[in-house]
């Protein structure tokens, strides 16, 4: 992976991260096939689920967009041009080395490694930094930092994968 922290992008409100999450949409729209594993890292707080959530709804789908905290894995099907678009939240499954081997069968048996075989989706997964085999995966990372005690200024960075991505990427978040 590229640190591409020449990158970042500085927020002073959730409007601006919304803002980023809404350029990133326009990289799915433009180049769909681009994107296959997209993680998010960032503190409790940080708008990891507003910055999917924002996505999404910008690629068009109109029904509820919970954090999958809870569930897990939420799902999105042909939200935008047949792309299939789901959300996996990693926060609540143990990452200490006792409990790691269980927590990948969890991410087996909810399907993850058969989905991201499939063609025509895309993956948002929060918390991947707590699984390496995972964050491996990963073709671009987006890390969330909180500047101040209220969580409204934020600076995003952008770990990429390959230079093709980061083309469209510049021209869609980093030029605004």
């Amino acid at each position: 992976m590229k640190d591409l922290s020449k990158y970042s992008k500085r927020v002073s409100s959730e409007l601006g991260l919304i803002k980023i999450a809404n350029g990133l949409a326009n990289v799915i729209q433009d180049q769909p096939s681009r994107l296959k594993v997209v993680g998010l890292i960032g503190d409790l707080g940080s708008g990891k689920s507003v910055f999917v959530r924002s996505v999404i709804q910008k690629l068009g789908y109109e029904g509820h967009i919970p954090s999958p905290t809870y569930t897990i894995l939420e799902g999105y099907e042909s939200v935008f041009s047949n792309i299939d678009i789901y959300h996996l939240d990693l926060y609540r499954l143990p990452n200490e080395q006792s409990s790691l081997r269980r927590s990948y069968r969890v991410i087996d048996e909810i399907g993850f490694y058969d989905l991201i075989k499939k063609e025509n989706l895309i993956v948002f997964i929060e918390w991947i930094d707590l699984f390496q085999e995972i964050e491996k995966l990963a073709d671009l990372i987006v890390k969330i930092d909180t500047i101040d005690d209220d969580c409204e200024s934020r600076v995003l960075n952008f770990l990429i994968k390959n230079d093709c991505l980061e083309l469209v990427l510049s021209k869609y978040i980093i030029s605004d």
